[in-house]
């Protein structure tokens, strides 16, 4: 339970037991393997948590397509401070998007985001995708 004023909604890959503790898996292909920071930072996984806070760790795990893939786990915690820094996080975005605010954030990932339209400066597309 938060206090947000709207919907947090998400959907974990799995949430099973790893080496004995309960555990939130995202699964993630790439090119190159994941840093430790990046699941330590992951803000999707804290939300994950959000939605599952019994959870033990947080994981990725990583398919890495190279000439010879290999799957790489990355593991990390989370606790009540860092659900506390994620929720002041989300607070301050809603507030931000409420306001007409909508910070560009520019990557591969924009490919997959309904609001590119937007971010591109074309209108027409902007409210046919809303």
């Amino acid at each position: 339970m938060t206090t947000l004023d709207e919907p947090f909604i998400g959907i974990v890959d799995l949430y099973t037991e790893l080496d004995g503790k309960t555990t939130i898996i995202d699964f993630k292909t790439a090119s190159d393997g994941y840093e430790d920071h990046e699941v330590t930072l992951s803000d999707q996984l804290t939300a994950y948590f959000l939605g599952e806070p019994g959870a033990e760790q947080v994981a990725y795990c990583v398919l890495v397509k190279t000439k010879e893939p290999r799957i790489e786990w990355r593991l990390s915690q989370r606790n009540s401070a860092h659900l506390a820094k994620f929720l002041d996080k989300v607070r301050i975005v809603a507030a931000d998007i409420k306001a007409g605010r909508f910070y560009k954030r520019p990557g591969k990932h924009c490919a997959w985001c309904d609001f590119l339209p937007a971010c591109l400066g074309d209108e027409k597309k902007a409210r046919e995708s809303w």
